[in-house]
């Protein structure tokens, strides 16, 4: 009885003794499924043959882990007892290592050294100081204020289109009968004219004095007395110096050397026309020197003033600069006395405005 116990008290121990290692087994192994780390050995390297791209990681099929239970017998003084054992296969937590295959590194390209730079230059001296001595000029004056222009001139008015006026002198040569008592004198001219600007011909007004200078005696006799022309009687020397007013109008005619006839120009010129002149002290000059001029007449020999009819005939040289002529010209003027023709030649040097 009491062995019968025991026996049985025995396998009740083996059996708890059993269990306790089969749940201990049970709890290892679900221990090291759950928390196993991941297995490095089972990720796989791959080397990329493609250039260019970097190793690529690839997992690797996991190998399929089964477990079997085994249970194996232990025999024991109460009969066998079935033990359970585990037949799980172990798996190496050891790290496999893997060599990972390093590209080429290509060579760096060579370092050329570059030369060091020049150092820079020194500065040159600054140049001595020169102290002038000299005074300082005193400053310029103040520039003085720019003159206020003159008004602008007012236009010359010329005399219309071909119109002038003269002014001239020269000297009264005295012709034929005239000539014996009387020598050359003073003579004066004033011209006023028009000019034709498109052609040769012009028209000009010739306002003359002519004072001839008495001689003491005949130039034909040599004396204070002298002989008339014909049968008029003696002749005297006269007592005063004979004068000759004149106003002429004359036709005009030129010849300009360049053929333009507007405004002043340079040429050739003549004149001829007829007016009046009027002598002064007619009784003591002429009526004694020339009393064939009286024609015997005692009334003309008389008068101290005598006007008679008169004409010339000329020419001229002329000198145009600008609006203005220069002229030389020579004219014969004789007078219609009674008895004889009372001439002379005035030379004129002038200018004309136009």
């Amino acid at each position: 009885m009491t062995i019968c116990i025991s026996r049985a008290n025995s396998m009740r121990t083996v059996m708890a003794i059993g269990a306790i290692l089969a749940s201990s087994a049970g709890a290892q192994t679900a221990t090291s499924v759950s928390s196993k780390p991941a297995d490095t050995s089972s990720v796989c390297r791959k080397s990329a043959n493609v250039p260019g791209k970097p190793d690529s990681m690839v997992a690797c099929p996991k190998k399929k882990t089964t477990t079997k239970a085994k249970t194996s017998t232990t025999k024991t003084s109460g009969g066998d007892v079935a033990l359970p054992m585990s037949t799980q296969r172990s798996t190496s937590s050891t790290r496999i290592p893997v060599s990972k295959e390093v590209a080429a590194t290509p060579e760096p390209a060579p370092v050329v050294e570059q030369p060091a730079p020049m150092p820079a230059p020194a500065p040159a001296p600054p140049p001595p100081v020169v102290v002038d001595s000299t005074p300082a000029a005193a400053p310029p004056p103040a520039p003085a204020p720019e003159p206020t222009p003159p008004p602008p001139p007012m236009p010359v008015k010329h005399y219309g289109n071909g119109f002038y006026i003269g002014l001239g002198a020269g000297e009264g040569i005295p012709t034929e009968a005239i000539s014996e008592g009387y020598n050359p004198g003073l003579s004066v001219q004033v011209p006023i004219g028009w000019d034709s600007p498109n052609g040769p011909l012009g028209l000009r007004l010739n306002l003359g004095y002519t004072r001839l200078d008495s001689r003491s005696t005949f130039r034909n006799t040599g004396s204070t007395t002298g002989i008339g022309f014909g049968s008029s009687g003696s002749a005297f020397v006269a007592n005063n110096d004979p004068q000759i007013w004149s106003a002429l109008a004359d036709l005009k005619l030129r010849f300009p050397f360049n053929g333009h006839y507007e405004g002043a120009t340079t040429g050739l010129y003549v004149v001829g026309g007829g007016g009046v002149n009027y002598f002064r002290d007619y009784n003591t000059t002429f009526a004694l020197t020339n009393p064939e001029f009286n024609n015997g007449s005692s009334v003309t020999s008389s008068k101290t003033s005598l006007t008679r009819g008169a004409v010339n005939a000329g020419g001229g040289l002329s000198l145009g600069f600008g609006m203005t002529e220069l002229f030389l010209e020579s004219r014969y003027v004789t007078t219609f006395t009674e008895g004889r023709r009372e001439s002379y030649v005035p030379v004129i040097l002038g200018l004309t405005f136009r």
